[in-house]
């Protein structure tokens, strides 16, 4: 199968990793929007907050993409749930060829089906973990987001600080717009930037 991509709003582009890495293109801009949000606490990461597809505190961002340089859907699949290593029902696809889908969210299925279409893309696979946060108001999660941020000893408060400030542009969630007019928080850039 030709034109197999990839998407992206996290670590996937900042954070390379050259044995997934040489298996795509370059990212390219101009993905589906979807409703993105740092709301997921991850282990891997001292517990640093990472981002997730959540419809309920989710901001709509437009997401990157980049191509497989790979034919076979399951490999590209298998690729990206080893370097985000998750199982592989977190692994989100849409095949245009035969209709078979699988991701949590069906509004963000649709999106990027007509996204694909509109580029003639066959197959899309995308990470799908999802939040661990209860909050579901975007207002009471921010609240809780910077609680757990404030919680932070000072490894994982480095490695949220280095999560957030690395990601795209055009992931400008809620979480981090409040994050950059937060004094707390560009503090801690300050300390990131000086010995991150």
């Amino acid at each position: 199968m030709d034109n197999i991509a990839i998407l992206g709003w996290g670590s996937l582009i900042w954070d390379g990793r050259p044995e997934f890495d040489r298996h795509l293109t370059a990212w390219s801009v101009g993905g589906p929007q979807l409703p993105i949000e740092f709301c997921r606490k991850s282990r891997t990461r001292c517990n640093a907050l990472t981002l997730a597809i959540d419809r309920r505190v989710g901001t709509r961002v437009e997401t990157l993409y980049a191509l497989s340089k790979r034919t076979d859907p399951r490999d590209v699949i298998c690729d990206l749930r080893s370097r985000e290593g998750t199982t592989i029902d977190k692994i989100g696809f849409v095949n245009l060829e035969n209709g078979d889908e699988q991701g949590r969210d069906l509004e963000s299925r649709e999106a990027i089906r007509a996204w694909a279409a509109s580029k003639n893309i066959h197959f899309v696979v995308w990470t799908d973990l999802e939040s661990n946060f209860s909050e579901s108001k975007p207002d009471e999660f921010i609240a809780a987001a910077m609680a757990h941020l404030k919680s932070l000893d000072s490894r994982g408060l480095l490695e949220a600080v280095k999560y957030i400030v690395k990601a795209p542009p055009q992931t400008d969630t809620r979480l981090r717009k409040v994050l950059m007019n937060d004094e707390w928080f560009q503090e801690q850039v300050a300390i990131y930037n000086r010995d991150g």
